[in-house]
């Protein structure tokens, strides 16, 4: 139940996010449709780096510093963007590392949370099939 709260969170978050960005940046930072367009790429660009960053502070921090983190990044996106939008770049930045990071913090969450590797192999095998 939690794999599925989490993913289903973290695609809300993603596509809430990507359809909301431009017509916010338009509106809020006065850019036009494509200069709007253009800018949000840098959260998807920067998605890129949390990917990878994650799995190499796994290695350091605890899964709670991990989830934490990735969290307050996420939150720090649509935060940023209402108190400070004159920041817009930094929050996307943000935002973007989050989102990479998210994904990766649910598959680090069931590797580490299974009793044993025959649970976490049952687990990854139920995501399998519910997906299909």
């Amino acid at each position: 139940m939690a794999l599925t709260l989490g993913f289903a969170g973290q695609g809300f978050a993603y596509y809430a996010v990507t359809a909301w960005l431009p017509s916010l940046l338009a509106d809020v930072q006065r850019q036009s449709s494509a200069a709007a367009g253009a800018s949000s790429s840098l959260f998807q660009i920067t998605a890129v780096a949390g990917a990878p960053g994650v799995p190499a502070l796994a290695t350091r921090l605890s899964l709670r510093t991990i989830v934490a983190t990735v969290s307050c990044l996420w939150l720090a996106l649509p935060f940023g963007l209402i108190l400070g939008s004159g920041l817009w770049p930094l929050w996307l930045t943000l935002g973007g590392i989050a989102q990479g990071g998210g994904v990766t913090v649910i598959f680090i969450a069931v590797v580490r949370l299974a009793r044993n590797e025959p649970v976490s192999g049952a687990a990854e095998d139920a995501f399998a099939d519910s997906s299909r």
